[in-house]
């Protein structure tokens, strides 16, 4: 586990999947992130790659050859190379290997940044295409889960206690929902001006709210109860997901940013054809960034 630290935060990464960990409050010791409850739901803030989402029957084909992968990848069940550690920053490192050549047959180089200033945590992706004669195709992303507070209703179920969600900024999104199966329904997104969302264990029946970002904006998870607030600035990141496990009651809300989504309905199956596919040439390499800021009143 390697840990960032300064005068706010306590931030810890780890090595396995290079995943973000725990993020505490100094002042107050209030954790930020979800402790990975097997019962509810079993991770932290999981890297996505080289897929985000499902693929159509776990599979896709490229140059005349199918591939099988699970739901988001490989890399969150990896162990990462530590490349750097400071006082405020660590860098991990991911390569091909014959085992990831037999799902994903491209060589590559993932490194991811964690960078902490005050009370914000910069997460940066770099992939690189280390082939020199083969593009690469890819996706990417983060499924970081925040704790919120929940306290047992009427009928002695945990929900949810004072709990919101919307954007700052722009608010008006590509609303694309989900299948049961967990595809994208391109034919069905929707424009819609998405104002501030109370959430219960309920808002999550089908599965994760997806927008196709129009223009900048942060996505914004409070909890009255705690007086806690996080805020997470996507960037460049073209999509983001907001879910918490159903009909399991955890006690957390993930804030995803997407570069790419799950398959649509009516994919082909071709890699390179994949909706919001990233395509890398030759020893070519591209960086996704994004921020969030931890607030304890």
């Amino acid at each position: 586990m390697v840990t960032l630290s300064n005068d706010d935060l306590t931030v810890k990464i780890n090595e396995w999947g290079a995943e973000l960990s725990s993020v505490e409050d100094k002042q107050t010791g209030y954790e930020f992130m979800w402790q990975a409850d097997e019962d509810y739901w079993g991770r932290h803030a999981p890297v996505l790659f080289p897929i985000v989402g499902r693929l159509k029957n776990d599979q896709y084909e490229y140059q005349g050859k199918t591939y099988e992968m699970n739901q988001h990848g490989f890399a969150r069940d990896m162990l990462f190379n530590v490349e750097e550690v400071k006082e405020d920053s660590a860098t991990f490192s991911l390569t091909e290997t014959e085992e990831t050549l037999e799902k994903y047959p491209f060589k590559f180089q993932l490194f991811i940044t964690y960078t902490l200033e005050e009370k914000h945590l910069t997460v940066t992706y770099e992939v690189k295409n280390t082939s020199n004669e083969e593009e690469m195709y890819y996706g990417i992303g983060g499924h970081p889960a925040f704790n919120v507070s929940q306290t047992t209703d009427d009928e002695g179920q945990l929900e949810y206690d004072q709990v919101s969600f919307n954007f700052d900024g722009n608010d008006e999104h590509l609303f694309i929902p989900l299948s049961q199966e967990g595809y994208i329904q391109l034919d069905e997104a929707e424009k819609q001006t998405v104002e501030e969302k109370q959430l219960t264990h309920e808002s999550f029946v089908n599965d994760a709210f997806v927008y196709k970002l129009e223009g900048d904006t942060e996505m914004v998870l409070t909890d009255a109860a705690n007086q806690v607030q996080v805020r997470l600035n996507p960037k460049d990141m073209t999509h983001v997901g907001v879910w918490s496990s159903y009909p399991a009651r955890g006690g957390f809300v993930c804030l995803e940013p997407w570069a790419s989504t799950a398959d649509k309905e009516q994919a082909s199956g071709k890699l390179e054809e994949k909706y919001a596919i990233n395509q890398l040439a030759p020893e070519a390499s591209k960086s996704h960034e994004y921020t969030i800021e931890f607030i304890k009143e």
